[in-house]
């Protein structure tokens, strides 16, 4: 538009038109039309410019991420959170290390016990250079067997199951975990990471570990299977030194254990809390991580009982929560991070973890601190307190009971099934007292009065909220195997002759009835 007339005529089209309907989109990029929605129903009508040809409208696409995302390490090529976006209600805060104010910043985080981003470290700096899944090839024992979990390509989600509380027949037992756990070297890892479409895996294991004898303060010995080049790399490779001035700076115990995780694109490491603090260092490749605090285990993260195979980790799946068997689940809130080659994640103790891996190649250090000088924050008392009182309670009445006998503490029945003339009495009084002084210690209640009471029923009603039952979701697609001692029964044929000649014309019956049709051929 070169003449200053069409110009004005066309910078007042707008106004004329908002004046008259009701404008609810803006002007197309590119095009020569303008979509105003009336203010009656319908998909609104297009408006012609005055000597305008026609065109189709362009519609300018929104970006995949906002600049708050982008500014805090996310990419368009990584692929889609696997998690609901309303569990994300922020971001984790990054120091920069080089920064001296911000270097003051990231001690006060760790002295709280909150999560935060360390970027600038030198603990892993060495080896981003060289680590990777050909190089760690040469440097692992060609004929040590590892622990490897196998997933198929549909879910590509790894779970550990501990196998000693998986015993058959008991109260939680799994008919069929989630994974498959393999014994393979890491060449054979390697290759199967590499090659393998219709199954993914993942290696995870402990590389080092601080042994018995080795005073406070040193760091953990390298395991006894790997070789002299892998021990030499990782002792020398390793800015133990900077990791020492951490642990006397925010009062850490000492590293008891690194492990070695190593994962494809797109794989998830579910939800799952550890009772210990960690450090995860990334070396290669990028991971989402989720964090959600341990104040919202027993009010939305419904974890698994101390006695399940899947202990740690929560019941709620984080990508599709079933909100009707888990509703406490819509008022979660976590904290997310994209942790990248060189950063160091700080992960205090029982907060859930939520783990995304982005690139085709991912490998990280977790060193795995002990408690050190530091006090218990008290938002991780209550799911602490959880572990205790479970395993008192089983080791008295037996796993299925323990749910039970914390609801009759936690309403102050439990006088109705004691008898106080047995042995079995006797030790269900000392029990409950129990309970009730472990209670009193850790949540530094008040002795006597209604509010101790009130206090004692909420925390132990909490603890039992959708928890400390039977898990039959999990061995619902599982299928009896056929033994060859199986015996084959024959089933009558109850159909008419007119239902055996024409089948076709009765198949919905006989579908009700259990029978199956080919499908049919038109020509």
């Amino acid at each position: 538009m070169s003449d200053p007339a069409q110009l004005n005529n066309a910078l007042a089209l707008p106004q004329v038109l908002a004046s008259q309907t009701q404008v609810t989109s803006e002007w197309y990029t590119g095009s020569a039309c303008a979509v105003v929605k009336s203010k009656h129903k319908g998909k609104g009508r297009i408006v012609q410019r005055k000597g305008a040809q026609s065109q189709a409208p362009v519609v300018a696409k929104a970006p995949l991420h906002s600049h708050l995302d982008i500014q805090n390490g996310e990419c368009a090529h990584y692929p889609v959170p696997r998690f609901l976006p309303r569990l994300a209600g922020g971001w984790v805060e990054a120091k920069d290390l080089n920064q001296a104010t911000q270097h003051q910043q990231a001690y006060g985080h760790l002295r709280a016990g909150s999560p935060v981003k360390l970027t600038g470290t030198p603990l892993v700096s060495s080896l981003r250079k060289t680590w990777g899944l050909d190089h760690l090839v040469k440097l692992m024992p060609q004929d040590q067997g590892w622990s490897v979990l196998c997933s198929t390509q549909k879910h590509n989600l790894f779970i550990e199951t501990d196998l000693d509380k998986n015993v058959f027949g008991s109260y939680y037992h799994i008919r069929e975990p989630q994974n498959q756990q393999l014994q393979m070297t890491f060449a054979e890892y390697a290759q199967c990471a590499k090659t393998w479409t219709t199954k993914k895996v993942c290696f995870k294991n402990k590389i080092m570990q601080r042994q018995q004898q080795q005073e406070e303060g040193h760091t953990p010995a390298p395991m006894a299977c790997l070789p002299a080049a892998l021990c030499q790399e990782l002792q020398g490779s390793v800015r133990w030194d900077w990791l020492q001035a951490l642990q006397k700076l925010v009062r850490f115990g000492s590293a008891s254990t690194v492990t070695l995780q190593a994962a494809s694109f797109d794989s998830l490491m579910p939800a799952q809390y550890q009772p210990h603090e960690r450090l995860l260092a990334q070396v290669t490749g990028c991971q989402r991580i989720l964090l959600i605090p341990p104040n919202q285990a027993f009010h939305g993260m419904y974890p698994y009982p101390v006695h399940h195979p899947y202990d740690t980790y929560s019941m709620v799946d984080l990508e599709k929560p079933d909100v009707g068997q888990w509703p406490h689940n819509t008022d979660v809130k976590g904290l997310r991070c994209v942790v990248k080659p060189g950063d160091v994640l700080y992960l205090p103790a029982y907060w859930f973890v939520h783990a995304q891996q982005l690139e085709t190649v991912n490998i990280n250090l977790t060193f795995h601190m002990g408690m050190g000088l530091r006090a218990r924050p008290p938002a991780c008392i209550p799911l602490q307190l959880s572990r205790h009182l479970e395993c008192r309670l089983a080791n008295v009445e037996g796993v299925a009971n323990v749910r039970h006998w914390l609801q009759l503490i936690g309403y102050c029945d439990e006088q109705d099934w004691i008898e106080l003339s047995t042995v079995k009495g006797y030790r269900r009084i000392v029990m409950c007292q129990e309970v009730r002084d472990e209670l009193d210690i850790n949540l530094a209640l008040p002795e006597g009065g209604q509010q101790e009471e009130e206090e004692w029923q909420r925390v132990l009603i909490a603890m039992c909220d959708g928890r400390l039952l039977p898990t039959p979701w999990l061995n619902k697609d599982f299928r009896e195997p056929l033994y060859l001692t199986d015996t084959t029964t024959q089933i009558e044929d109850v159909r008419s002759a007119e239902e055996r000649k024409y089948p076709q014309l009765f198949r919905h019956t006989l579908k009700a009835q259990g029978w199956s049709f080919l499908k049919s051929k038109h020509t």
